[in-house]
């Protein structure tokens, strides 16, 4: 089965055929958010992507050469076509003229796909600063893709740096440190650190508040059970006898 990443062509391939498979191309395409802002993400890295990446870093290379007149000239008798409106012939010959002659844009950006784009752009045959806007934009485009392309040929597993590790604290470090800020272990504890003035016990806090009906039943009652449970002490009383 032949690989849908793969570039169409080579690069010394004629302009006309400089082109990158759809499937590689939407993989390195600008992508928009949910706010509506540029965005992109790397995609799944395999031997198959970056390969195709490596091959298309060499088209996209020869893609930003500059075009020539004579391809611009024929872009721009296109677009003339798709949004000249009622510019007579001598006019659009004139502006072609001009933007071929001030114009160098890649010949990468000169495609179908942008003049289908530029068609919908433009309601009128646009001007010069409205074409060197919209080719710079297709070139700004191109350029990150090919920075794309790049990134992905070139991804290595080692450029994942793994986690440095912590240093390890001595306990003779531990003890220095709670010796300067006045810390000591709790006897029998964990480890956990208290300061000197921490280390008291904890008194438990007493009630103040009055006591209701039912506790008052309660305590009255662990009192009587109190009381029957505490033998009586002797009498102290001499027991007189009559004869």
């Amino acid at each position: 089965m032949a690989n849908d990443l793969a570039p169409r062509s080579s690069a010394t391939a004629s302009p006309q055929s400089l082109t990158i498979s759809p499937n590689l191309r939407a993989k390195l395409a600008t992508q928009e958010d949910w706010e509506g802002k540029p965005t992109w993400s790397m995609p799944p890295i395999s031997d198959p992507l970056q390969k195709a990446c490596g091959q298309a870093v060499a088209i996209y290379d020869a893609m930003l050469e500059p075009v020539s007149q004579i391809d611009f000239a024929k872009w721009l008798a296109s677009l003339g076509i798709l949004c000249a409106g009622n510019m007579t012939a001598d006019d659009a010959k004139a502006k072609i003229g001009a933007y071929k002659t001030l114009m160098h844009p890649p010949r990468g950006v000169l495609t179908q796909e942008s003049l289908d784009k530029a068609g919908r752009t433009f309601k009128w045959f646009p001007t010069y600063g409205e074409v060197a806007e919209f080719l710079d934009a297709e070139e700004r485009e191109l350029r990150n893709q090919m920075a794309r392309a790049k990134q992905i040929r070139d991804w290595r597993p080692q450029n994942l740096k793994p986690a440095e590790p912590q240093p390890r604290v001595t306990p003779a470090e531990i003890d220095a440190i709670m010796a300067k800020h006045g810390l000591r272990k709790m006897p029998g504890s964990s480890g956990r650190e208290v300061r000197e003035d921490e280390a008291k016990p904890v008194r438990p806090m007493r009630n103040n508040l009055p006591e209701g009906p039912g506790e008052r039943a309660a305590r009255l009652e662990r009192e009587q059970n109190v009381s029957r449970e505490t033998p009586s002490p002797p009498s102290s009383s001499v027991e007189v006898t009559h004869g």
